[in-house]
């Protein structure tokens, strides 16, 4: 039976725990196994127990309706059951095995009992029991398929509400407050006019500040660390490094950072750090990331040495490359997509979002800033034709005729509303785009033509950022510049968070050449399967050599023996003649016969077990040279 204790050494929610500890942990736990396709519990039953994966594979999944959706799967080292035992609930999921799976089991009683005893235990678990809480909750599109949320992290609530909340707060409350004041000596409502859109921008600070702290989030998946970043309606970013590419995880703090618990996390990776500010329960979270990191470079493993057994045993001819079952495409339906909702595009194009990714496929528009720029003018003269038209409707300007006064103001709304769209799309149109081989500067005109220049990713020797100026710095936006080689050089003007731009540009290039790498790897592994197979071809052809040698040597000793034993068997004939007429020989001579006779029966004795002996040896020699034929030519 497998030991409990090595396994929770390996586990985050133990750290900190002594190995006499870690040993009395480990007695509470029942070992158990289950075949595969089979349920460990369904969604709805009660929750009382907790489960440790000693080996194999498991698959959440929940039911909604009539649907199952898999949530993801686990696998050794993974837990499940500690939501429902926590919060005391029933099962949210369906725990199904794939393979034949070996279990850890914790009952309820224990399980407490186990939390009493150990309390960072119970923290390390309310970590991640939020974060399964918050990832079904969440609908994160860029997850794959079989990618697993372990880890969602914020910054502290406590420090939101000192950075960010309270000064937005004090404003809404200081504004509230002067109101009072002006109303109380002044007794006029003008003062609800001056300090009311105070307090509605403080309240909007205030929502918007909220939004965006929910919205900035550091999250760990059994495949990489991401720090997700959205602005709404204007940004959204993916700072990530796989797993892979993950060197070590440290942790910084301060003395208020350990007063009030929290502190950074900074996870090093090839293209630079990701840092988790102002965690909460920091020391936790660096040790879960740093047990994925372990499993990571373990499977890695794992999965090269599968690799290159399963090219070994390809090149041998022991086994075929598995086949590509990719179908081919399917014609489309008859009556084409789906039409879409026109007001849901129409939204879509008028928005001021200034980063997108799709299909792999980052797209930058220069900052609102610059939009700003070129549509003030047509906004400020909409604006005034607004209010001249707001003065004839309230009859300031009564004394112009109306249809007149219309057809008159309709003109020039119609050229400015045409100048304000002109505007928009010529900002709308430049766009920029990292792609996994190459980065894009289109610039297109509205009803004019469209430049395009690229470089591969390959070719970018380094990559620089500007901010031209103070504002540029408030706003942060600037250029990002971009070497391509001797006197080759393209820039991302005036885009959003030049920094995260830069570690996009980063990162594709750091997939790319860990693409590479893996290619020159695998390549070296058939490399090295195809010199290990033609050494064992080789060494089959030698001893098939040999064996034939061996062959020949024995059909020519067997021949030998077969001679021997016809002249034994012709010499004892000839004795046999002898002896039939021993009467006319002398007794000396007859006992010499007979002594001959019993030699010769000894030596053909002898001969004919010599001949067995060769024949089965040459049997096990002709049989061993047909089964290596029959293998080469399979």
């Amino acid at each position: 039976m497998p030991d409990a204790f090595s396994l929770l050494r390996r586990i985050h929610l133990f750290t900190g725990l002594k190995d006499d500890q870690l040993k009395e942990a480990a007695r509470a736990f029942v070992y158990e196994e289950r075949e595969p396709n089979v349920a460990i519990f369904h969604q709805g039953d009660a929750g009382d127990t907790f489960y440790i994966i000693q080996s194999g594979t498991v698959a959440v999944v929940r039911e909604k309706g009539t649907q199952e959706q898999t949530l993801g799967k686990l696998s050794d080292g993974d837990y499940f059951g500690e939501i429902a035992l926590i919060y005391g609930r029933k099962r949210n999921a369906t725990v199904q095995t794939i393979t034949k799976v070996g279990l850890w089991r914790l009952d309820a009683e224990p399980f407490f009992a186990l939390l009493r005893q150990f309390p960072q235990i119970k923290e390390n678990l309310a970590i991640v029991a939020d974060t399964r809480k918050d990832a079904a909750r969440r609908n994160f599109k860029w997850l794959q398929q079989d990618e697993f949320i372990y880890l969602i992290a914020a910054k502290k609530l406590s420090l939101f509400f000192l950075t960010d909340l309270l000064p937005a707060l004090g404003a809404f409350l200081l504004s509230l407050i002067m109101a009072g004041v002006a109303w109380y000596f002044l007794r006029t409502p003008f003062v609800f006019y001056l300090f009311g859109p105070v307090a509605l921008i403080a309240a909007g600070w205030i929502a918007w500040a909220y939004v965006d702290w929910a919205n900035d989030l550091y999250i760990v998946t059994n495949k990489r660390v991401v720090d997700y970043e959205k602005v709404v309606l204007i940004y959204e970013s993916r700072n990530e490094a796989p797993l892979s590419t993950v060197r070590n995880v440290t942790l910084t703090t301060t003395q208020g950072g350990r007063i009030l618990g929290y502190g950074n996390v900074v996870v090093s990776t090839l293209s630079g750090p990701i840092t988790f500010k102002e965690v909460p329960n920091p020391q936790a979270m660096a040790d879960l990331i740093q047990e994925q990191l372990n499993r990571t470079r373990v499977r890695a493993a794992q999965q090269d040495r599968e690799s290159l057994k399963r090219s070994l045993r390809q090149s041998l001819g022991l086994e075929k490359p598995k086949e590509d079952k990719t179908g081919p495409v399917q014609a489309a339906k008859k009556g084409g997509p789906p039409m879409a909702n026109p007001l849901k595009q129409l939204g879509g194009h008028f928005t001021f979002r200034v980063r997108a990714e799709a299909d792999g496929v980052v797209t930058y528009r220069k900052h609102p800033y610059v939009l700003l720029q070129n549509i003030w003018a047509p906004s400020s003269l909409f604006i005034l034709l607004a209010a001249l038209l707001g003065l004839r409707i309230g009859g300031v300007l009564s004394n112009l005729p109306g249809l007149a006064f219309f057809i008159a103001w309709l003109i020039p709304v119609t050229a400015v509303v045409g100048w304000w769209l002109y505007q928009y799309e010529d900002w709308r149109n430049d766009i920029y785009q990292i792609t996994p081989e190459q980065v894009v500067d289109i610039e297109r005109t509205p009803f004019g033509q469209e430049t395009r220049k690229t470089a591969t990713i390959d070719n970018i020797m380094s990559v620089k950022t500007e901010r031209p100026g103070f504002l540029a710095w408030v706003l942060n936006f600037g250029t990002v510049v971009i070497q391509t080689g001797p006197g080759g050089e393209m820039k991302f003007f005036d885009v959003f968070n030049p920094l995260d731009v830069q570690q996009d540009i980063f990162r594709r290039k750091e997939a790319k050449q860990a693409k590479a790498a893996q290619a020159q790897v695998d390549a070296e592994k058939d490399r090295l399967a195809k010199v290990l197979g033609a050494y064992y071809e080789v060494t089959v052809d030698d001893r098939r050599r040999r064996l034939q040698d061996r062959q020949r040597r024995l059909s020519d000793e067997l021949s030998q023996v077969n001679v021997e034993i016809g002249n034994l068997v012709m010499r004892l004939e000839e004795l046999r003649v002898i002896l039939a007429d021993a009467s006319t020989f002398e007794p000396l001579t007859v006992a010499q016969h007979r002594g001959d006779q019993s030699d010769a029966r000894q030596a053909l004795d002898a001969a004919t077990a010599r001949k067995a002996a060769l024949e089965n040896e040459l049997k096990f020699v002709e049989h061993e040279i047909r089964l290596m034929d029959e293998s080469k030519a399979a």
